[in-house]
């Protein structure tokens, strides 16, 4: 539940499916319902996530040692 200093009562609920398409990619979606000061919001939301080592430096370096 929300409240904006009293101006807004909003109830909400949220959701969603991740699905790993391969390593280091992801995608999303989810869908929202609410009700704010009794009137209804429906959603949908996606999103994409990308991955990658942050030492990948260190493993080139590793196989050549």
């Amino acid at each position: 539940m929300e409240k904006a200093f009293g101006q807004f009562d909003t109830m909400s609920a949220l959701i969603g499916l991740i699905w790993q398409v391969r390593d280091g990619l992801s995608v999303n979606v989810g869908l929202r319902r609410a009700l704010t000061n009794g009137h209804p919001v429906n959603e949908v939301r996606t999103g994409v996530t990308f991955g990658f080592p942050l030492r990948a430096l260190d493993t080139v370096s590793a196989r050549h040692r």
